[in-house]
């Protein structure tokens, strides 16, 4: 099964291989056919707090999203979109996601685009399913707006795993993006802390059986 990773603001690839290898560990034990395939971003940043400690970058971000200031990505995002659907379409198939943080965002961006661009194909033509790690909601296709939904409803329509932290400057924002999933396949597990994931046995056990059953949901609508 091979499961494409996508890196929060202001890391990369190798520190996200270091955030989940409790995870990839655990699932590992149980089924080697995994496969967990890491991408940088293409936008060069500062590092996120804490993360220097981790590696010395380059550091990289999906979009470039001024939040202090509210000014929008705009044309960042649209470009985060066209570069992701090279890399399926060059290096795919893929079976599943795995998005934190702003790596999440322009996944579920990215389904969104997806069926606006072919509204009589499934989103499995991506991915057959995603787990969002303290991700955010999506930014529309031109980066001038967040999906909301109240406005757009269920946008992303394959199963999904919302792996949130009621700590997290970003929860609102986390269970904003359950909001914009397919209720009938989309299930939250809250782990209590903030913008990380947790490597104590408990959250990485809830975690990997999360997305084994995720992945299991997903595998019977096919």
């Amino acid at each position: 099964m091979r499961i494409l990773c996508l890196h929060g603001a202001g890391t990369n690839s190798e520190i996200f291989k270091v955030q989940l290898g409790p995870l990839i560990h655990h699932l590992l034990k149980d089924d080697a056919t995994y496969s967990f395939e890491f991408i940088d971003a293409e936008v060069d940043c500062t590092p996120a707090e804490g993360i220097q400690a981790l590696s010395l970058g380059p550091f990289r971000e999906w979009y470039t999203w001024d939040f202090v200031k509210r000014v929008p990505p705009k044309e960042t995002v649209t470009q985060a979109i066209e570069y992701i659907l090279s890399i399926i379409e060059e290096d795919g198939p893929f079976d599943g996601v795995i998005g934190f943080s702003q790596g999440g965002a322009i996944v579920s961006a990215l389904l969104a685009h997806y069926s606006n661009q072919h509204p009589l194909e499934p989103q499995t033509n991506l991915f057959k399913f995603a787990v969002f790690i303290c991700s955010s909601r999506p930014f529309t296709y031109d980066g001038g707006a967040m999906f909301d939904a109240g406005v757009h409803g269920q946008v992303i329509r394959i199963p999904t795993a919302h792996i949130v932290g009621r700590k997290d400057m970003w929860y609102k924002e986390s269970l904003g993006l359950h909001a914009l999933c397919d209720r009938s396949w989309a299930k939250l597990y809250d782990h209590g802390q903030g913008h990380f994931l947790p490597v104590n046995q408990k959250t990485t056990v809830a975690v990997a059986d999360i997305l084994k059953n995720t992945a299991s949901r997903a595998f019977l609508t096919c």
